[in-house]
């Protein structure tokens, strides 16, 4: 009795780990952004904002660095894509933070559908997938997990209490 529980147990793993495929977007053009051309002449300052958004099964971002990809893709909430700096995150040259990027990709139809604010929260975790398979393809990008220990502020009391005073708006 017991070598057919252990042999359905296997069989069903095997055909589990057989079946898992990887979770890719259908079409997903990445190109170097122009956003910061105006006028077609480099150097004048109309640098556009960068944009992400996600919209059902679309997933966009303009003139967004490597660097905000991967924030996103690993959904590091506590880093800005913005910014060009994030103690969770390490490594890479120079340009994966100056040079900015356009996506226009697309899940496949039938996938779970997300909005921005759940993109930005990390809680978009087959489109985080499809992102991270994404950059791995077009990129090359290798990441792993580490565990580091980071500064830490902690805000107290000073002895004598609290010395804040009211402010004269209000």
């Amino acid at each position: 009795m017991r070598l057919t529980a252990c042999l359905v147990f296997t069989t069903a793993f095997l055909a589990f780990a057989q079946t898992q495929v990887a979770v890719v977007f259908d079409a997903a053009p990445v190109k170097p952004s122009h956003s910061h051309l105006a006028d077609g002449q480099k150097g004048v300052d109309a640098a556009a904002t960068p944009v992400l958004e996600a919209d059902r099964l679309t997933f966009r971002a303009r003139g967004l660095s490597l660097w905000g990809l991967i924030i996103e893709a690993y959904g590091l909430k506590f880093c800005r894509p913005l910014a060009d700096s994030c103690p969770m995150l390490s490594g890479g040259p120079a340009w994966i933070t100056k040079d900015g990027f356009d996506v226009d990709a697309k899940s496949p139809s039938g996938s779970k559908e997300y909005d921005t604010i759940q993109l930005r929260n990390g809680d978009a975790p087959q489109m985080q997938e499809e992102l991270r398979n994404l950059l791995a393809e077009r990129f090359h990008l290798k990441a792993h997990f580490e565990k580091r220990q980071l500064p830490v502020y902690a805000f107290t009391i000073a002895s004598g209490g609290i010395r804040l005073t009211k402010g004269m708006g209000g």
